[in-house]
């Protein structure tokens, strides 16, 4: 036997002892004279063992499964979930037993339509391996759907018994056992949800939750066709969920493929309002808005996708021509971007101020920077707190002469290099807007500093891109007549040195980063009462 269908063995006999499981609780409220509770008990036991059994299978089976083989690793951790989550039912089970044992009137949960439950709960159940064996993704719907119906009775109920509960009497105890009793039927419920989720994820192929899958379904494909997944997002940290879906076409044409992203609706709408904003002023930088849409707090948003590599990519694995050529690119864009819109409104980037508002999650992570003042040959060594505070108010003074329309979050794979037909996209633009240019600037030195490669020739690689769009950063202050552009990259270099160690628990880097903040830190707190403009800055301190 294959080990899916060992799994699927096992998997067979859980489910059937949750179902016995199920049976039995329900003969104990139906006949309450009789005791069931030792024979439901005694199950708990062999549940245990089974759901022990399928872990420890699906871990071993993983190890020997290609790293690169995602579809079937998901699979393994598909049948842990569930066993978990059909464990946490019998468990579940056991408590109504223990509950029912506090009935005065142990005829008194027969006031309620209390049978709705255990029918849902047997029809989720009985959903289970039929769905997951045959791949049926409205079987594993209909069981993530159990939890809304188990919430509507648990939640029917609950007013019912609040409102007896007001009236006062003899019946207070026997109103709360019975609650208690609902609740952890609608707690299966919650179980449930996990299971259809997992089922659906087999599936796929991917990590989905039910409101995602439907999402994906009711934006863009009908019920005549299927669609592919594969996760392109990683661990973001907005939080949101970032997929490429290809439409599966039963006649083999051409693939739709599109970006979904679902999320927070404000993080979302915000991005849908500045892809909109980049495509009235460069309509062929960014990709397209396909769909919207959004729910009281969630939002759904569907871009076409686009074809390339990420300038990350391309800095650390191809030729040297095509980084070249690259470069080159990417860097006569932000020339073009920014020369088109720059405006003649100074504006002050307030990097000091940005930096302050996640100085907490940054301590969090490194709670080594919060340092003690200390005393050194009758000098007080300032605190890095100390330290920022003076040179909050020190930037005040500074500010560009002009602004333009930055990306915002000028990482080095947040834009896309098509090779093959010459095109560049920027991608994650969330957060543009008509500001300071130092603040791309700092953070894509930043983003390439960061990285944590340590191999002697790829770093090489890296410092010279470091290099060339500092270069034209520098040039393009002194086209625009930008005099103080070292002392803003200074204070923009500061914040994000800072910022990115949230990112990486490697001492050895955010330890450097820290470093080389503070020394810029000291290097703009000495030159107090000094001319902006003769502040300069050592082109060093960004090269590792």
């Amino acid at each position: 036997m294959s080990p899916v269908d060992i799994l699927n063995e096992n998997l067979k006999f859980l489910v059937s002892e949750i179902q016995k499981q199920v049976e039995e609780t329900l003969n104990k409220i139906e006949e309450p004279v009789s005791d069931k509770s030792n024979k439901v008990a005694s199950r708990e036991s062999y549940i245990n063992y089974l759901r022990n059994l399928i872990n420890r299978k699906a871990f071993q089976f993983s190890l020997n499964i290609p790293t690169d083989d995602k579809i079937t690793a998901n699979r393994f951790l598909v049948f842990t979930s569930i066993a978990n989550n059909l464990e946490k039912i019998g468990d579940y089970l056991i408590n109504i037993m223990k509950q029912n044992d506090f009935y005065e009137d142990k005829s008194f949960i027969k006031k309620f339509n209390y049978r709705d439950y255990f029918k849902e709960i047997n029809g989720a159940l009985n959903r289970i391996t039929t769905s997951l064996f045959n791949s049926n993704i409205q079987s594993a719907i209909k069981i993530c759907k159990s939890e809304i119906a188990l919430d509507d009775l648990c939640n029917s109920h609950f007013k019912m018994i609040k409102e007896h509960l007001s009236y006062g009497g003899k019946n207070t105890g026997d109103l709360l056992t019975t609650l208690f009793i609902f609740r952890y039927l609608e707690r299966t419920g919650d179980a449930l949800l996990n299971i259809g989720e997992s089922v659906i994820s087999a599936i796929v192929g991917t990590n989905i939750k039910i409101n995602e899958y439907m999402a994906m379904k009711d934006v863009l494909f009908s019920d005549d066709f299927d669609f592919d997944i594969q996760n392109i997002g990683g661990e973001t940290r907005s939080g949101c969920r970032i997929d490429k879906l290809t439409k599966i076409n039963p006649n083999q044409e051409e693939q739709n493929e599109v970006v979904f992203k679902e999320g927070e609706k404000t993080k979302l709408l915000e991005e849908k309002e500045k892809l909109e904003l980049w495509n009235q002023m460069f309509p062929a930088l960014v990709p397209k808005i396909i769909s919207y849409q959004e729910t009281e707090n969630h939002a759904v948003l569907l871009t076409e996708f686009v074809y390339g590599k990420n300038f990350q990519t391309i800095m650390l694995n191809s030729d040297s021509l095509t980084l070249e050529n690259s470069i080159l690119k990417v860097l006569d864009t932000i020339n073009l971007v920014w020369t088109q819109t720059k405006k003649e409104e100074p504006i002050s980037a307030n990097f000091t101020h940005q930096l302050n508002k996640r100085l907490l999650d940054v301590l969090q992570i490194h709670p080594e920077f919060k340092q003690k003042s200390k005393s050194l040959g009758g000098l007080q060594k300032q605190t890095l707190s100390d330290m920022l505070a003076e040179a909050e108010i020190l930037e005040k003074d500074l500010q560009s002469p002009f602004s333009v329309f930055i990306h915002g979050d000028l990482n080095n794979d947040n834009f896309i290099f098509d090779i093959e037909n010459d095109m560049l996209y920027f991608i994650d633009v969330h957060r543009s807007k008509y500001f300071d240019y130092v603040q791309d600037a700092s953070v894509f030195v930043v983003s390439n500093f960061r990285m944590p490669i340590f191999d002697e020739h790829i770093r090489h690689r890296i410092n010279i891109v470091i290099k060339k769009f500092f270069e034209f950063f520098e040039l393009f202050a002194q086209k625009n007549n930008d005099t103080t552009f070292h002392a803003r990259m200074a204070f923009g270099l500061v914040r994000s040195f800072i910022t990115s160690t949230r990112f990486t628990l490697k001492n050895q880097l955010s330890k450097e980063m820290y470093k080389r903040a503070v020394y810029l830190l000291e290097k703009l707190l000495e030159h107090k009462g000094k001319p902006w403009e003769q502040f300069e800055l050592n082109k060093e301190i960004f090269i590792y």
